[in-house]
Protein backbone atom coordinates (compact mmCIF):
# COMPACT_ATOMS: atom_id res chain seq x y z
CA UNK A 1 0.00 0.00 0.00
CA UNK A 2 1.34 3.28 -0.95
CA UNK A 3 1.54 6.22 1.30
CA UNK A 4 -1.07 8.06 -0.25
CA UNK A 5 -3.35 5.13 -0.08
CA UNK A 6 -3.02 4.88 3.56
CA UNK A 7 -3.83 8.71 4.23
CA UNK A 8 -6.98 7.99 1.70
CA UNK A 9 -7.91 5.17 4.28
CA UNK A 10 -7.60 7.26 7.55
CA UNK A 11 -9.71 9.96 6.30
CA UNK A 12 -12.06 7.76 5.34
CA UNK A 13 -11.71 6.25 9.08
CA UNK A 14 -11.81 9.56 10.48
CA UNK A 15 -14.64 10.55 8.50
CA UNK A 16 -16.42 7.27 9.16
CA UNK A 17 -15.89 8.27 13.28
CA UNK A 18 -17.14 11.64 13.19
CA UNK A 19 -20.13 10.59 10.98
CA UNK A 20 -20.78 7.98 13.99
CA UNK A 21 -20.09 11.05 16.24
CA UNK A 22 -22.49 13.13 14.64
CA UNK A 23 -25.28 10.69 14.65
CA UNK A 24 -24.41 9.54 18.17
CA UNK A 25 -25.22 12.87 19.54
CA UNK A 26 -28.39 13.42 17.54
CA UNK A 27 -29.86 10.45 19.15
CA UNK A 28 -29.01 10.96 22.35
CA UNK A 29 -30.48 14.51 21.95
CA UNK A 30 -33.62 12.59 22.06
CA UNK A 31 -32.57 12.15 26.32
CA UNK A 32 -31.10 15.09 26.71
CA UNK A 33 -33.98 17.44 25.94
CA UNK A 34 -32.61 18.20 22.45
CA UNK A 35 -28.97 19.90 24.12
CA UNK A 36 -27.05 17.22 22.32
CA UNK A 37 -28.94 17.05 19.09
CA UNK A 38 -27.52 20.99 18.82
CA UNK A 39 -24.48 19.90 19.60
CA UNK A 40 -24.28 17.36 16.65
CA UNK A 41 -25.81 19.49 14.23
CA UNK A 42 -22.67 21.75 14.66
CA UNK A 43 -20.74 19.20 14.67
CA UNK A 44 -22.03 18.11 11.41
CA UNK A 45 -21.80 21.52 9.94
CA UNK A 46 -18.24 21.76 10.80
CA UNK A 47 -17.16 18.37 9.12
CA UNK A 48 -19.49 18.60 6.55
CA UNK A 49 -16.57 20.80 4.34
CA UNK A 50 -13.94 17.69 5.02
CA UNK A 51 -16.61 14.74 3.91
CA UNK A 52 -16.91 16.54 0.44
CA UNK A 53 -16.84 14.16 -2.03
CA UNK A 54 -17.17 11.15 -0.04
CA UNK A 55 -19.66 8.63 0.97
CA UNK A 56 -19.71 10.41 3.94
CA UNK A 57 -21.19 13.44 3.17
CA UNK A 58 -24.72 12.72 2.01
CA UNK A 59 -24.47 11.57 6.01
CA UNK A 60 -23.40 15.13 7.27
CA UNK A 61 -26.32 16.55 4.77
CA UNK A 62 -28.88 13.82 6.36
CA UNK A 63 -27.85 14.83 9.70
CA UNK A 64 -28.54 18.78 9.12
CA UNK A 65 -31.63 18.67 6.83
CA UNK A 66 -33.02 16.26 9.18
CA UNK A 67 -32.63 17.83 12.28
CA UNK A 68 -33.89 21.39 10.73
CA UNK A 69 -36.92 19.51 9.47
CA UNK A 70 -37.65 18.38 13.06
CA UNK A 71 -37.14 21.79 14.54
CA UNK A 72 -39.94 22.77 11.93
CA UNK A 73 -42.55 19.77 12.95
CA UNK A 74 -41.77 20.46 16.30
CA UNK A 75 -42.93 24.20 16.42
CA UNK A 76 -45.60 23.41 14.18
CA UNK A 77 -46.75 20.71 16.86
CA UNK A 78 -46.32 23.45 19.63
CA UNK A 79 -48.84 25.59 17.59
CA UNK A 80 -51.22 22.99 17.00
CA UNK A 81 -51.35 21.34 20.55
CA UNK A 82 -54.51 23.88 21.27
CA UNK A 83 -56.69 21.82 18.54
CA UNK A 84 -55.78 18.28 19.72
CA UNK A 85 -53.43 17.06 16.87
CA UNK A 86 -49.91 18.52 18.28
CA UNK A 87 -49.59 15.41 19.37
CA UNK A 88 -49.50 13.00 16.75
CA UNK A 89 -47.74 15.53 14.43
CA UNK A 90 -44.77 15.16 17.38
CA UNK A 91 -45.23 11.74 17.41
CA UNK A 92 -44.74 11.35 13.68
CA UNK A 93 -41.43 13.78 14.01
CA UNK A 94 -40.28 12.40 16.22
CA UNK A 95 -40.65 8.95 14.33
CA UNK A 96 -39.29 10.34 11.24
CA UNK A 97 -36.39 11.56 12.66
CA UNK A 98 -35.31 8.08 14.49
CA UNK A 99 -35.90 6.49 11.26
CA UNK A 100 -33.42 8.68 9.42
CA UNK A 101 -31.00 8.86 11.95
CA UNK A 102 -31.01 5.09 12.96
CA UNK A 103 -31.08 4.27 8.60
CA UNK A 104 -28.27 7.03 8.04
CA UNK A 105 -26.05 5.49 11.07
CA UNK A 106 -26.35 2.05 9.55
CA UNK A 107 -25.71 2.88 6.35
CA UNK A 108 -22.34 4.42 7.67
CA UNK A 109 -21.27 1.77 9.43
CA UNK A 110 -21.35 -0.32 5.72
CA UNK A 111 -19.24 2.66 4.55
CA UNK A 112 -22.52 3.51 2.21
CA UNK A 113 -23.56 7.43 1.41
CA UNK A 114 -26.93 7.91 2.63
CA UNK A 115 -29.83 7.18 0.04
Amino acid sequence: MSDSEIVVVKKDIELKNHTLIAYGLLLAGFVSGGLLSIAGVIFAYIKRSDAQGTVFESHFSNAISTFWISVILGIIALVTLVIGIGFLIGLAATIYCLYRYIKGLTQALDNKPYS
